[in-house]
Order: structure tokens, then C-alpha cells, then sequence
């Protein structure tokens, strides 16, 4: 065989060995506890749990990159490798269990770690939380979101292949990733950017950056609150939990303020809250586009138009990583869910008798 042929082997070989430990039940490193929250569970979108935001007070030291073997992760390691973060890389190491022993020594170091593997299951992504949580980190997560074809012609361009025949074993590997991926999610525990194209990803490496920067001086200085909140907001002290995004400067505050919009509308479209309301429920199921709710009535929400002070604009942006559907007809845009609506447990007022 030629060395090409003989690297793309092995590069097989080790893809498949990421997915073997982690269906190996007996592995200490794997965690124990449930994944999904029931469908009746306290806070329930799209089946995931809705945990607490991350601790934003906690340096931000642990990067999870996230795609399909040949999406780009180890060319985004190196180039973070650059700007003073340790790559710890499966392919290099050979096994999980040395990249957790390697990100740990770093942590202890005091340094920044970026996770590159594939991660493609929350189950893969916990075990990197919990390396996060056990050195008091914040963690943080880039997920390259390419398509398997074009996965498939980078890794024939890395190896020195002009083609890659549909029946190729190198085509089945990322096809079984394809198979296994799960969407990562922000409720896992950790401040996500989805990079669909260069752009993308250079804005996520400036956000995180400036991030990872302001997280550290905060938990030098000792807790505070990530909020950018304005004088105003000083002066009139709004009862907790309830902030105005007025003055958002910086990569970094503006991507947890896109991440406060986005959790928020995600909220809205939670199994818990669609239970319960019924006006959200009615504008979904209407005509003309049944089973999704026009902008406008997001828009429309207290928190969204005084709270966060959101625009059309800065909605759509939010919702860009999110699990939420967003699409554009009759010249607006609609935003909808994957999931039925849960059956509604509080019956519609009377027409006049409406709040």
C-alpha cells in the first residue's frame, strides 16, 4: 500500500477506537448519571435538560471543539495553539483516558485547554465538564458545523486522494460519526458558537478570546457579574434577575448577550413553559405557517423588547446555534421547534377575558 493509503488507515482505525471507549459501560471516566430529563422534568426543551447558565465567574479554560472528522477541528487547535492555549489531541495521545490526564496536568498548570476530538455525543462532551468542574474552570465549546461531503474531500485532500469512491471505508467512518452526532446544546453547561463558514469561525475565535481574557481578570477580582448593565440600571437597582442589556461592548459581552436572548427564547418554547402558555401555543398552531411563531410575538415579549432590548436582527443572530428552527416567509421570519407541542395544561381565558 502507498503511505497515503497507510495513513488513512490508521486515521480509520483511531476514528473507530474514539467510538469503542466510549460505549465501554465500566469506564471510570464516563459519567453515571441520566442524560435526559424526562419529558415531565422540571425544565425540559427539545428533551434536554435546561441546566443553570454556566459560571460565568469561573476562568474560562477549557475549549470543547466539537464536528466530523475532517471539519476542520485540529487546523482550528493549531491556530489556538498560536494564541497560548495547550491542544490536547486524541491522535496524537492514542486514548481518552491520556487526553484527560493531559488536560488535567494543564489545568493544574494554569493554563487554557482546547479539547480536540470529535465530541460528537453530549456523553463524549461530559467527561470534558467534568474535568472543567473538578479544576474550577469555565468551559466553552466551538462547534464546526460541516457537511459530511464536505468532510469527506478535506480528508482526501490531507491524505493525498483525488477522489473518494461512495463505498470507501474512509466515507462509512464519517458516516458513523453522522450517525452518532447529537447536537450540542448551551444547556450542557457551556458558552457555545456554531461556525458554519471562515467568517463564523473567526468571530468565534475573537469572542472567545476577549472571553476567556475578561473571565480571567473577573475571577482574579473576585466574583461579579458578566451582565453589562447601565448607570441607569445602578441607580433604579432592578429586583434580581432582571437586567438591561443597554450597553454591550466587546466581542465578549456581546456574545453572552446573544446568549442571554437566545436562552431566553429558547425558554419560551420549552415543554415547561408551552404547558402553560396558552397565547403561544394559539400563535403557533395558526394559519398561515402552523407550527411556528412569527417574529413579531418574540419580539413582542417584555423581557425580549425591555429587558434585553432586542432587535429582529439581534434575535436571528442569537438564535443561530440554537436547536431552534428559523426560516423566512411572507416577509418576516418564523421560528419553530423540532418537537410536537406538549399537550396544554391550562385552558385559553374567555375571548374579552384575556390578560
Amino acid at each position: 500500500a502507498c503511505p497515503a493509503d497507510a495513513d488513512l488507515n490508521a486515521w480509520r482505525v483511531a476514528l473507530r477506537g474514539q467510538w469503542k471507549e466510549d460505549d465501554d459501560l465500566f469506564d471510570e471516566d464516563l459519567p453515571v448519571e441520566p442524560l435526559e430529563a424526562p419529558d415531565d422534568g422540571p425544565d425540559v426543551f427539545e428533551g434536554e435538560a435546561l441546566t443553570g447558565d454556566p459560571d460565568l465567574s469561573l476562568p474560562l479554560r477549557v475549549l470543547l471543539l466539537v464536528g466530523l472528522p475532517g471539519s476542520g477541528k485540529s487546523t482550528l487547535a493549531a491556530r489556538l495553539k498560536r494564541l497560548g492555549w495547550v491542544v490536547v489531541n486524541q491522535d496524537t495521545l492514542g486514548d481518552r483516558k491520556k487526553c484527560v490526564a493531559a488536560a488535567r496536568a494543564a489545568l493544574l498548570a494554569g493554563h487554557r485547554v482546547v479539547i480536540d476530538r470529535c465530541n460528537v455525543t453530549r456523553l463524549q462532551r461530559r467527561v470534558w465538564l467534568g474535568v472543567a468542574d473538578d479544576h474550577e474552570a469555565g468551559a466553552a465549546c466551538i462547534w464546526l458545523d460541516v457537511s459530511e461531503a464536505e468532510c469527506g474531500e478535506r480528508v482526501l485532500q490531507r491524505f493525498g486522494h483525488r477522489t473518494l469512491p461512495a463505498e470507501t471505508p474512509s466515507l462509512e467512518v464519517i458516516s458513523a460519526f453522522v450517525d452518532r452526532f447529537e447536537t450540542p446544546v448551551e444547556a450542557e453547561g457551556f458558552v457555545l458558537w456554531r461556525a458554519q463558514d471562515d467568517a463564523d469561525l473567526d468571530e468565534a475565535v475573537a469572542e472567545l478570546g476577549e472571553l476567556a481574557d475578561r473571565s480571567e481578570a473577573e475571577a482574579s477580582a473576585g466574583p461579579k457579574d458578566f451582565r453589562a448593565v447601565s448607570v441607569a440600571d445602578h441607580k433604579q437597582r432592578p429586583e434580581r434577575g432582571y437586567f438591561r442589556y443597554e450597553e454591550v461592548r466587546g466581542r465578549g459581552a456581546r456574545a453572552l448577550y446573544l446568549r442571554a436572548v437566545r436562552r431566553q427564547i429558547e425558554y419560551y418554547f420549552s415543554d415547561k413553559n408551552l404547558r402553560v402558555d396558552w397565547f403561544f401555543q394559539e400563535k403557533i398552531s395558526n394559519a398561515p405557517e402552523a407550527g411556528w411563531l412569527e417574529l413579531r410575538w418574540i419580539l413582542s415579549c417584555p423581557r425580549i423588547r425591555d429587558v434585553h432590548r432586542a432587535s429582529a436582527d439581534d434575535v436571528l443572530e442569537a438564535l443561530g446555534p440554537s436547536s431552534l428552527n428559523v426560516k423566512a416567509a411572507h416577509g418576516t421570519h418564523w421560528v419553530g421547534r423540532s418537537r410536537p407541542l406538549p399537550s396544554l395544561r391550562e385552558k385559553r381565558p374567555p375571548r374579552g377575558c384575556e390578560p
